[in-house]
């Protein structure tokens, strides 16, 4: 399998033997859960007891994503 990478849009891109291409959109990704984060804060602030409940989960999963590193936060410093 051949990758290649769009470092300024966020996406990765490969071809596999057949030559099937796959196309991975990391920043669609990062929007994403961005997005999700926010409505977990929301949700915290402002939700009913099932709606805090689902937001503190999903603060937990990412919590364990980042420990199991199936997840990783990258700083860019600027």
């Amino acid at each position: 399998m051949t990758m290649y990478q769009d470092s300024v849009n966020k996406k990765m891109y490969s071809i596999d033997r057949d030559g099937q291409q796959y196309m991975f959109d990391f920043g669609d990704a990062e929007k994403g859960m961005c997005q999700s984060l926010t409505n977990a804060a929301v949700a915290l602030r402002e939700g009913a007891s099932d709606d805090k409940d689902m937001a503190i989960r999903y603060v937990e999963y990412l919590a364990d994503c980042l420990k199991t590193r199936k997840l990783q936060v990258k700083w860019n410093i600027s």
